[in-house]
């Protein structure tokens, strides 16, 4: 029962949780778990809210046209950097960075874990403060190239596991106790950024704990640039964060570590 107080709030205490592997369940028991993999009631709420929050596209599947432009995003801790490509033929016209505004809550990822905990108010906060650092960036790309919202066809977004959440209005809690299961593994792609109503958007997904979209991207890179690729070799992506995935034999190793 000590385990129980310390790890729950009292209100969760009055409402009869229980830490499940501190109790073995009796006949006639019925135990209520959470929904994993599945988007979580406060972005259909927040969805309505917010003219900058992320809505759903119902044209997702429709295909590019390949005259228009799109804009790749690294969504980091501390920073957030964009770039505007020309689609065809492929050429990078821009790029600009900003400060993640979340820094503000705490500048490591179980800082701002610990504040998304305390309320649904400061979780609506970590989300608004991100949408409202990718409407800085795009507006930014689309001034400085004198172009319309209309001609972004596409949005490609690289985020950690925790970040990815919070962009969706996803509470990631469960990434701050063991075993950290993030609640979304998926592609996030049913959604997209009101100022870019045209853009198809793509989170990359997450893989697992603390292993993201930022991974995936990075294998992905890896591979479309060196093929073929050697038996053996080490990928280290070292930012506020820090990722590493080793390779031996075709057999990936990954693990992830506070940089």
């Amino acid at each position: 029962m000590d385990d129980d107080f310390y790890m729950l709030t009292e209100d969760e205490l009055a409402c009869g949780w229980r830490l499940g592997c501190k109790h073995q369940p009796h006949l006639g028991e019925m135990i209520q778990t959470q929904k994993l993999n599945a988007l979580t009631d406060s972005i259909q709420e927040n969805r309505n809210k917010n003219d900058l929050i992320f809505k759903k596209q119902k044209n997702y599947h429709r295909k590019i046209s390949g005259k228009g432009f799109g804009i790749a995003v690294d969504l980091g801790t501390t920073t957030i950097a964009a770039e505007l490509w020309q689609i065809n033929p492929p050429q990078r016209l821009q790029s600009h960075t900003v400060y993640n505004s979340q820094r503000k809550y705490g500048d490591d990822l179980i800082s701002r874990l610990a504040f998304a905990e305390k309320s649904a108010l400061n979780m609506e906060k970590l989300t608004d403060l991100l949408l409202q650092d990718l409407a800085a960036l795009f507006n930014k790309l689309l001034k400085n190239q004198n172009l319309s919202p209309d001609t972004i066809e596409s949005v490609t977004i690289s985020a950690n596991t925790v970040m990815n959440h919070f962009l969706c209005g996803i509470n990631p809690i469960s990434l701050a106790y063991p075993p950290y299961e993030p609640p979304q593994i998926q592609p996030i792609f049913p959604f997209g950024h009101s100022l870019l109503p045209q853009a198809k958007f793509f989170i990359f997904p997450n893989l697992y704990g603390y292993l993201g979209g930022d991974t995936v991207s990075n294998l992905l890179t890896l591979h479309t640039l060196f093929t073929p690729l050697p038996k053996n070799w080490l990928l280290i992506d070292l930012g506020t964060n820090c990722e590493i995935v080793l390779a031996n034999k075709g057999i990936y190793h990954l693990a992830s570590a506070a940089a």
